[in-house]
């Protein structure tokens, strides 16, 4: 493989930092804390309750009507939400969503669909990597409150001494980073789980 350098180095820049940021993400979101661990803001968010009296408390309540009511209750803490953040099986799971009529059920007023993406109530609707969220989980907040905290950029090596390296002739690959994470303010974020509502 190393003598092969440029295939080694398009494998270090497309493989090895794709699932490098992809434990981030996952990390950055359900980090347990702890030493050496980062304190997720899913760990650290408020789990959703419907508002009394809101259409997301009612018994035809549907996804649009719970996003809709977690921008209203972070809205009503003065902080203002900047995207909602969902697993990809449920942002697509949202638009073949059907009323017992078999008309879809996308609402016409709130939710703006273009080019650039979806948003409700004029907050962006953003898909995450499947493995840091549940299909059916969603977080809405104001991602400002939270800062990603890098004290040493990515940083690659290779050796030929760990273990049995040499007597194999193999070689190691690492990868690495220095992050943390500073939520200023967890109520800023609402999270919660939803069942797919299916035709």
């Amino acid at each position: 493989m190393l003598a092969a350098m440029p295939q080694l180095a398009s494998f270090i820049q497309t493989q090895m930092v794709e699932g490098l940021l992809n434990k981030e993400d996952d990390l950055l979101l359900n980090g347990p804390g702890g030493a050496n661990n980062l304190l997720g803001i899913w760990t650290q968010a408020t789990a959703y309750s419907p508002s009394p009296n809101s259409q997301a408390a009612g018994p035809n309540a549907d996804l649009w009507n719970y996003f809709i009511d977690s921008i209203k209750q972070l809205s009503k803490l003065n902080y203002r939400p900047n995207g909602i953040l969902v697993n990809p099986e449920l942002y697509f799971e949202m638009f073949q969503q059907k009323t017992s009529g078999g008309e879809y059920n996308v609402p016409y007023a709130g939710v703006t669909i273009t080019e650039g993406g979806v948003r409700i109530m004029g907050v962006p609707l953003i898909q995450t990597t499947t493995a840091a969220l549940g299909e059916t989980s969603f977080i809405v907040g104001d991602w400002r409150q939270a800062t990603l905290l890098q004290r040493e950029g990515l940083s690659f090596e290779i050796s030929y001494e760990d273990a049995d390296n040499f007597t194999k002739n193999l070689v190691t690959l690492r990868l690495e980073e220095r992050i943390g994470l500073a939520v200023y303010h967890a109520p800023a974020f609402i999270k919660g789980t939803l069942p797919v509502q299916g035709a």
